[in-house]
């Protein structure tokens, strides 16, 4: 799957190899494409097509966006000469394994949880946050091991999306309603089970809040908001 090292954030992506680009790749993408178009051109409510399509769709995004994360970005971590490149190592293994078990099965791991919302102008496209939520096992001044979850939100125009692995923030995300009118307005996509028509859009900042917000909690340093630069504006 994986044959050469590319950026997430360039427009084209050289992180896959051809044929898998081409032929898997591509297959995801014209089935996420039709999915859009029925959600959210058509207003048709998703089927479980659409929620087999877009969960494919959202993870191989999480992998791109996962390969280009390097472990001694983490602030406050204190890594020792040597001690971030071998973290690196064993993280490469990890992404790797998950990677390939994706392309070998077309299909995410159990533990992942996919939410999709309608947006509300102003619209950002193409804009995203990738939350590694690493747990670095310390031995005195040794890496004993690596391990965690992951959190990831998307927006493309009004489709946005989150992808996570940390149960407590999908079952926050499966129960939020708004505050005014008690709608739901973030949908858990899961196979054989009814999902309504996206009717109450919200904006991306506040999604992003919420989720962020929720992983905030006891670190001394906020992640992050890939929304930044919008803030002022709205």
């Amino acid at each position: 799957m994986f044959q050469n090292v590319g950026d997430t954030l360039s427009q084209t992506t050289k992180v896959m190899c051809q044929r898998c680009n081409n032929e898997w790749g591509g297959a995801i993408e014209d089935a996420m494409q039709r999915s859009f178009v029925s959600i959210y051109l058509k207003n048709r409510a998703p089927t479980n097509d659409d929620v087999v399509a877009i969960s494919r769709w959202m993870f191989l995004k999480l992998c791109l966006h996962r390969r280009a994360y390097q472990i001694n970005q983490l602030a406050g971590l204190g890594f020792e000469e040597g001690q971030a490149s071998w973290a690196n190592g064993i993280r490469s293994g990890q992404r790797q394994r998950l990677s390939f078990d994706f392309r070998a099965t077309n299909s995410a791991p159990a533990n992942y949880h996919f939410f999709i919302c309608r947006g509300l102008p102003p619209l950002h496209y193409g804009t995203f946050n990738y939350i590694p939520q690493d747990i670095i096992v310390m031995r005195a001044k040794d890496i004993e091991g690596i391990g965690g979850m992951e959190t990831c939100l998307f927006a493309v125009g009004e489709f946005q999306s989150i992808v996570t692995s940390d149960p407590i923030l999908s079952y926050k995300l499966s129960s939020a309603r708004t505050g005014h009118t008690n709608e739901k307005v973030v949908h858990k996509l899961q196979l054989d089970e009814a999902i309504e028509q996206l009717r109450t859009p919200v904006h991306f900042l506040n999604v992003e809040d919420y989720v962020l917000n929720h992983l905030d909690r006891g670190n001394e340093k906020k992640l992050r908001r890939s929304t930044a630069q919008w803030r002022d504006a709205t």
